[in-house]
């Protein structure tokens, strides 16, 4: 499935409302689906099988909205669950 630049805007702006969620329950599971999402992309299993084109579905990644949003409160998070997800 391919997004359009609306649909890849739309898709950021809902990834950054649940990354800094108010709910802590919704916070972690957020980064936990981001971790597990990045995991199944680039793990050790799939690096024989990446292409030039393959990263693409990890895109929102290099938004930077998405990437101060877990560097600056990811990362300095309190809670010890979104800390080592986000390594």
């Amino acid at each position: 499935m391919s997004l359009d630049d609306g649909g890849g805007k739309v898709v950021t702006g809902v990834i950054l409302k649940l990354l800094a969620h108010a709910d802590p329950h919704v916070k972690l599971e957020m980064y936990c689906c981001c971790h597990k999402y990045v995991v199944a992309i680039l793990g050790v299993q799939q690096v024989s099988r990446m292409s030039v084109g393959s990263s693409r579905p990890l895109d929102f990644l290099c938004d930077t909205a998405v990437l101060i949003e877990i560097i600056s409160h990811g990362a300095a998070s309190m809670d010890k669950k979104v800390r080592p997800d986000i390594r």
